[in-house]
């Protein structure tokens, strides 16, 4: 793991900012991942770091055992504390069954499912999803959710990447506090104007 750990609180900004560099006025992005939180830590979490919008990365937004991040009821639920929601699964969403096969120029991924996913990186999909999350990031503090915890071990990682690359400053939320800013997957590189 390539990132630093940062925490929330420097510099007289509360829980809800990581601390900044004099001056420096980057858009930033959070994420986070569900895992086996309840409802009430989830939001605290979220209250703490002052998000105003929760993106849905999950391709398939649903969880039986934990319900209540099922898209609809974590809508309903968030709406009602005056949390937007917008669910990005179809453009954003892991769990890539196809890739390009042996023709992937993502071969340092060493698992089959990142590789799919860094393959669909490559598609107008994809890039209509990052321009849809980044017209959110833009109003609202905004933070990208997927179910896994540890953003290392989830896509959320591969599309930080991407905002990486775009120059977007992207914050792991782990806990309330504990975060990471990201910083470029080691083995990746930018050609073409794509992370490979």
């Amino acid at each position: 793991m390539s990132s630093q750990g940062l925490r929330p609180g420097l510099s007289g900004f509360g829980c809800g900012e990581p601390s900044l560099v004099c001056g420096e006025q980057k858009l930033h992005i959070y994420t986070v991942g569900h895992s086996t939180m309840s409802l009430e830590e989830f939001i605290d979490l979220l209250r703490c770091y002052g998000i105003e919008v929760l993106v849905d990365v999950r391709a398939h937004p649903t969880s039986r055992r934990y319900p209540h991040f099922s898209g609809e009821s974590l809508r309903e639920t968030l709406e009602r504390v005056g949390i937007g929601y917008v669910w990005l699964g179809k453009e954003l969403g892991g769990h890539r069954r196809k890739g390009l096969g042996e023709a992937s120029p993502n071969k340092a991924w060493k698992s089959q499912g990142f590789r799919n996913y860094a393959d669909h990186m490559l598609t107008e999909e994809f890039r209509a999803g990052i321009e849809r999350l980044l017209g959110i990031a833009k109003k609202k503090r905004t933070v990208f959710m997927c179910a896994e915890r540890l953003w290392w071990r989830c896509h959320r990682r591969m599309i930080s990447d991407e905002l990486v690359r775009r120059g977007i400053r992207v914050i792991h939320i782990m806990d309330t506090n504990k975060i990471f800013e990201h910083k470029l997957t080691s083995f990746a590189r930018i050609i073409g104007g794509n992370v490979i």
